[in-house]
Formats: C-alpha cells, structure tokens, sequence
C-alpha cells in the first residue's frame, strides 16, 4: 500500500487495557490481520484511572478523545473493536452508544475477545483464543455490512443511564460478580465460580417488587423474596453461566430470569445444573420476555460484569441499538 493510500484507507480503532496481561499482544495480531484486508489501524489505550462516573466504571475518555478528534477533522472511522472481555465491551459500547445519542453517524462495534467471562463473545460465536480469526470475523462484517444489535438500557434513580450488551444482575448474581472484581486469584471465569459458595451462605434473597412490561403491552406485578434476578440480553453471565439458553441479541426484546428464594440445602442442585443449561425445569425458575422491568430493590446492580451503581431502577430494551461487525 503506498503512502498516500494508506491515509485514506478505513480506520480502525483497536481499545485495549494495557494493564491486562494478555490485551496489548492480543491487539498487535488482530492489528495486522486487520491490515490484511486494507485497512489502517490504531491502537486506544484505556486504563481504570481513565475517565471515570461516579460509580468508578471506565468510561473510556481517551476513545472518546480520539472519535470527537476523527469527528473534528472528517476523519471516518470505519469501525471500534473492544480488544478484550465482558468489561471492555460495556466501555466501548457506552461510548458508542453516547456518541449516537448526540447525532452522531454511528460507528460499528467489534470484539476481539481477550478477557475472563467473555460472554458476549461466547453467545455470538466470536473465536476466543485466535485474535487472527476474530479480526476476520471483524473483516467479514464490515464487507457484508453489520447487523443491528439490540442493547439493554439501565436507568437508575440518581439519573445515571448505562446502557449494557450482556445481562444486568440484581440478585445473588451481582453480588458474587461484586465478590469476585475484587479478587486478583484465581483467573476467569473460576473467579466467579469460586466466588459462588461464598455468597450462597450469606445472601439474604431480599424482597423485591418488579413491573414488567410484556410484549403485546401486558404488565406483570410481582412480589417476592428473590436470590437471583437478570435482566438478560444474551445467553449467560459469569463466563459461561447459560441463564437464559434462548436469548438472542437481535429480537426486540430482554428475558427476565429469576430464581425465588430456596432452602440453602436446594442450592446445591441449582448451580450445578446451571452450568448444565438444565434449570429451566425447576419450579424456583422463571424466564419472561419482556420490553421493560420496574425494579424496585436497593442492592447492587452489575451490568456486562460492571458496577452500575443500586437500585430502584428501570431497565429497557434498546432495539437495534448498535451496528454491529459479529
């Protein structure tokens, strides 16, 4: 490619942590897969001090420096690729999501999978491991044009708005992701299975009221003492959990998942058969389709594995929120 060409060749921004051990290598071989097809590349480095809301989630300041610098001077980025986990994508996505809010023409969203749950990349089939095929998925997308991702929107009493590609956890599941962000050992998604028993013991399945707005316009009351409580856009939370097996990220709508309270000594069947994906038979166990919840609990919310800040809340379906390269 000669000099000239390369400068108007498609920009593609690659935003890495560089404090994961894994991020920055990960970025340099789906950087030069990337290349393979035409396109320029450049690396964003985002780190936890780097741009912060009130509740200490990354915010990505430097991406968003360097996209309103592209806008600035005509610049066309052709797409933004999260290069690692659950964490990464809700930093890209927010950013991505904000950037839109303000009439901006929306940029493509890509995953280059190098994180510890890797939900988002597990439900879409984005190869975990192979940054090369990954950046080819990235490749494919932009030749046959992205698809329009759904994503759920998170509205919280104090006005923060956090919108999220995974699930948001409200129940014991948050708590354990909690639990398990401050952890530095073990790695992965062990972490949250290691996480698991802990809380088990302690959580006290609050009492908490929903409103849940139905496709078709049906509103659902309930009441009840509940250990788990999702608010799911895809298929599992914590690296591989598959709460909700049907869920898809392209229909119009989020799956509510509960679990009510149970003896402890029923526990001990549950987490196992969720690994399994074989729950959805127990009478604990319920799955709605839905367009909106009215959550009204005051524990912690996580949302893609990150701290959204406590509840009440109102989470939503954002419909074909979000170009997606999957």
């Amino acid at each position: 490619m000669s000099r000239s060409s390369a400068r108007t060749a498609p920009l593609i921004l690659l935003v890495v942590n560089p404090r994961r051990r894994r991020g920055p290598d990960t970025a340099r071989r789906a950087a030069a897969m990337l290349r393979t097809g035409g396109l320029r590349t450049e690396t964003v480095r985002t780190a936890p001090e780097d741009g912060t809301d009130r509740s200490g989630v990354v915010w990505g300041a430097s991406l968003q420096r360097r996209l309103s610098r592209a806008d600035a001077e005509g610049e066309a980025v052709a797409a933004v690729v999260a290069v690692g986990g659950d964490g990464m994508v809700h930093t890209v996505v927010n950013v991505l999501r904000q950037r839109s809010d303000r009439g901006l023409e929306p940029v493509p969203f890509g995953l280059v999978p190098a994180g510890t749950g890797n939900d988002l990349a597990r439900h879409m089939g984005v190869p975990q491991n192979d940054p090369e095929r990954a950046a080819g998925r990235v490749l494919r997308g932009l030749d046959e044009g992205p698809r329009s991702m759904d994503l759920g929107r998170i509205e919280l009493a104090d006005g923060t708005r956090r919108w999220y590609a995974t699930a948001a956890c409200c129940g014991i599941d948050a708590a354990v992701a909690q639990r398990a962000n401050s952890w530095r050992w073990p790695r992965g998604e062990s972490r949250y299975l290691a996480a698991l028993p802990v809380e088990v013991l302690r959580y006290p399945s609050p009492f908490t009221s929903l409103e849940i707005e139905q496709p078709g316009g049906r509103t659902v009351l309930s009441a009840r003492r509940l250990l788990m409580l999702s608010v799911a856009n895809t298929s599992s939370i914590g690296g591989g959990l598959r709460i909700v097996p049907h869920a898809e990220a392209f229909d119009g709508v989020l799956e509510i998942f509960q679990v009510r309270a149970m003896p402890r000594t029923r526990l001990t069947r549950l987490f196992p058969l969720l690994m399994r994906a074989a729950h959805t038979e127990l009478p604990e166990v319920s799955m709605d389709a839905a367009l909106s919840a009215r959550i009204d609990a005051t524990g912690p919310i996580y949302a893609d594995g990150e701290p959204v800040g406590s509840g009440p809340a109102v989470i939503s379906i954002e419909p074909a929120a979000l170009p997606a390269l999957f």
